[in-house]
């Protein structure tokens, strides 16, 4: 199996042969690197998850690139600025609203060494406790990202709705499906 990767000539191996090893050791750290890329990302969806549910204010922030734009639920909730952005999460979610954001299943492509883009899956549930509320949906979150002084940020950041169900808390039978993207209405 050696003699396949080193042709041994008189002097050593030939250069054809220390090319070939060359270009694959720079093709794997390609390889590596890419999926060192792809660990940020998800690594950088996490951190952005955990602050938004523990309301860490302050920290998301590091999560996004000066310019981020947003296009939650639908485009309905859209913010360009990195602070602008941080504000709306500070205004619309209290301490009384308990929350839990689930994204699993990524779908993460490359532009460039610099930019990416991905889908996420989005599981979430509400408690809204100032108004004795519940709700549950399902969504898809696009997303792209940049890579500014070697750590990756997000760029854009939306979802679209698969699902989405609301309730009164102090009457189970209320629930209602208040979105379903599969509806003809």
């Amino acid at each position: 199996m050696a003699k396949k990767y080193l042709q041994i000539k008189k002097g050593g191996a030939s250069m054809s042969t220390i090319e070939k090893l060359e270009q694959r050791l720079m093709e794997m750290e390609k390889e590596i690197t890419r999926l060192k890329d792809i660990e940020a990302i998800k690594s950088l969806k996490g951190k952005y998850l955990r602050c938004l549910d523990s309301k860490l204010w302050d920290t998301i922030g590091e999560c996004f690139c000066e310019d981020v734009t947003t296009s939650y639920s639908d485009g309905k909730l859209s913010f360009t600025g990195k602070e602008e952005v941080v504000n709306f999460f500070r205004t619309c979610m209290p301490p009384e609203h308990i929350t839990m954001h689930q994204c699993h299943t990524p779908e993460i492509e490359f532009e460039s060494d610099t930019k990416a883009f991905a889908y996420w899956y989005l599981g979430d549930n509400l408690i809204l406790l100032d108004r004795n509320m519940g709700i549950r949906g399902g969504a898809f979150y696009r997303e792209s990202y940049e890579k500014v002084n070697g750590k990756w940020k997000i760029k854009t950041i939306g979802y679209k709705r698969t699902f989405e169900e609301r309730w009164d808390r102090n009457d189970p039978k209320s629930a209602k499906i208040t979105y379903n993207m599969h509806s003809k209405e």
